[in-house]
């Protein structure tokens, strides 16, 4: 995966509701929870190397899509839904809602390049919300009017070195979103996002 370069580039990206001390603690703690089961592996945090955490700006394809679900005897009902696509592996869903974002001056060594454009985005999110439908409404909607945008969304790479039970040291990265405080495993194995 390739960054954009070194110069400022101004992008829409959604703000960082958490600082990099709290990314720290919702990394350590993902490794150092314990399991119900006695034989899960228990692992201790001996290091975070802070200079080495990381900001990147990760792409998503947000698209608000107005449809129309042909009705029998009611006629045509209609409906929006916001749905959204991550640039980088293509993996799109139903969104919870339009994401906050704004105009910002970022270094372009930190955003990320998506690797899909808005064609393909286009249409993986279009089937992404037929199948949503179809599972929910047993319907096939007609797209009346879309709006996509692309949004990019912080992520910090926290590197770890952790100690299991038998001494052994680790090392590895986790991946906090920013934006919501939760892990994203899907970049766990990606190195050449993160360093």
């Amino acid at each position: 995966m390739e960054l954009e370069g070194g110069e400022n580039m101004t992008i829409l990206a959604s703000a960082s509701n958490i600082s990099a001390d709290r990314a720290v603690m919702i990394a350590a703690a993902s490794l150092e929870k314990k399991g119900l089961a006695f034989w899960s592996p228990s692992y201790k945090v001996v290091s975070v190397d802070r200079e080495a955490i990381l900001v990147r700006y990760v792409p998503y394809y947000i698209m608000q899509i107005c449809f129309a679900i042909p009705g029998g005897l009611r006629g045509k009902m209609g409906g929006r839904q916001i749905m959204a696509m991550e640039g980088i592996t293509g993996e799109a869903g139903v969104a919870l809602g339009a994401p906050s974002a704004s105009e910002q001056e970022i270094s372009g060594d930190s955003v990320l390049v998506p690797r899909f454009d808005e064609r393909e985005a286009r249409e993986a999110i279009v089937r992404k919300l037929e199948q949503h439908m179809v599972r929910r409404k047993r319907v096939i909607p007609v797209i009346e009017h879309e709006f996509m945008e692309l949004i990019y969304k912080p992520v910090y790479a926290v590197p770890l070195t952790y100690e299991d039970r038998r001494g052994v040291r680790h090392k590895c990265r986790k991946i906090v979103d920013g934006e919501s405080g939760y892990l994203v495993y899907r970049y766990d194995r990606m190195e050449g996002l993160f360093g």
